[in-house]
C-alpha cells in the first residue's frame, strides 16, 4: 500500500490500528506507509507519537520519529514528544527525535537544540548544532550553548557552532578568543565559518588575525578576510586585501566570484572607487587571478557592473 497507494481517509482506517499491531515489523512498516497515505492529520500524529513515547521497542520508537520528520512542518504538535524523547530515550531515538525537530521546527526547537548540544552521543551533538542552519532566529538562550560548542572535541559541531554565531546581530565577546582559536583549526570550514562570525565584532585582535587570514590557502578564507579589513575605514583601505578580493573576481569557482562582487558592493560607492584604483595598479583593467589564462566572461561582467 505504501508503495501503490495515495493519500486518503479510507487508508487511514486500514493502516492506524497496524500502530498497535503485536508484531513490531508489522508497525514499522505501517509507520513508513502513514505519512504517504494519510498524512499529517491529528490521528496519524497522535498514533506516532503514541508509539515515540510507548512502544517497548526502540526500533519502534526510532521509526515513529522517522516518520514524524517525513511529515514535516505540519507535524508541529508532535513537539513535546519529540522534545521528550530526545532527551530521554535510547541513543537512536534521540537521534531520530533531534532530527524530526530540525525538520519540523516546532516550538520545543530551541530547548531541544540546547540539550542536544551537551548530549554524549557524538552524532547527536552535531545533528543538533547543524539544525540552527534551518532554524529562522538564534534564540538568545541557545548563545551560552553555541559558545560552550566552539570547545566540543567534534570538528563538525564546532564549525556549526561558529556558523550559527555567524548569524547573530551582535557577537557575545565571550566568543571572540574561542572563535580566534578555531581560525588556526586545519579544516577550511572551522575557519571559514570562525571568520564569517568575527567579522561582526570589531578588535586589534581580530585585526591582527585577519590580516594573516588573508593569506590562507582557501580562497573563500582569504576573501572573507579581505572584506573585514577593507570595512575598517572609510578614508583608506589595505592594498593587499583589495588585491585578494580583486583577484577573486577572477576565480574559477562561481561562489567565489559572488562573494567577492559581494564585498564590493557592501562598501557603496567607496568600493567602485576602491576597484577603479585597484584595476588602475595593476595596469590591465582586469581581475587579478592567480592563473590569468583563467579570466572569464563572467567576472568581466561582475566588473563592468561595478565600475
Amino acid at each position: 500500500m505504501g508503495r501503490w497507494g495515495e493519500t486518503s481517509e479510507a487508508n487511514l482506517g486500514i493502516l492506524a490500528p497496524l500502530l498497535e499491531d503485536a508484531n513490531d515489523q508489522v508497525k514499522i512498516e505501517a509507520m513508513k506507509a502513514l505519512p504517504k497515505l494519510a498524512g499529517a492529520t491529528p490521528a496519524v500524529i497522535d498514533g506516532l507519537c503514541g508509539r515515540l513515547l510507548e512502544d517497548d521497542s526502540t526500533e519502534v520508537q526510532a521509526n515513529a520519529a522517522l516518520a514524524l520528520a517525513k511529515l514535516g512542518p505540519e507535524a508541529v504538535a508532535a513537539g513535546r514528544p519529540l522534545l521528550h524523547a530526545a532527551q530521554t530515550g535510547e541513543a537512536s531515538v534521540r537521534e531520530q527525535a533531534m532530527r524530526a525537530i530540525a525538520v519540523i521546527q516546532p516550538p520545543e526547537t530551541t530547548q531541544a537544540f540546547i540539550a542536544g548540544l551537551k548530549d554524549a552521543s557524538d552524532d547527536i551533538r552535531i545533528m543538533a548544532s547543524a539544525g540552527w542552519m534551518n532554524a529562522a532566529t538564534i534564540a538568545e538562550e541557545a548563545i551560552p550553548s553555541l559558545i560552550e560548542a566552539l570547545r566540543d572535541p567534534e570538528l563538525q559541531v564546532r564549525a556549526n557552532a561558529a556558523n550559527a554565531l555567524g548569524r547573530l546581530d551582535v557577537l557575545p565577546e565571550t566568543a571572540i578568543p574561542l572563535l580566534i582559536e578555531c581560525t588556526a583549526d586545519p579544516d577550511d570550514g572551522l575557519r571559514l565559518n570562525a571568520a564569517t562570525a568575527l567579522r561582526l565584532a570589531r578588535s586589534e585582535e581580530i585585526d591582527e588575525v585577519m590580516h594573516h587570514l588573508i593569506s590562507d590557502p582557501n580562497s573563500r578564507v582569504r576573501l572573507t578576510a579581505a572584506g573585514y579589513l577593507l570595512s575598517l575605514s572609510e578614508e583608506s583601505y589595505d592594498l593587499k586585501a583589495g588585491a585578494v578580493v580583486l583577484a577573486a573576481l577572477g576565480d574559477p569557482v562561481p561562489r567565489v566570484r559572488e562573494e567577492a562582487h559581494q564585498v564590493f558592493e557592501s562598501l557603496g560607492p567607496r568600493g567602485a572607487v576602491i576597484l577603479d584604483e585597484l584595476q588602475k595598479s595593476n595596469g590591465s583593467g582586469e581581475p587579478q587571478t592567480s592563473d590569468e589564462t583563467n579570466q572569464d566572461p563572467e567576472s568581466l561582467e561582475m566588473l563592468d557592473s561595478l565600475a
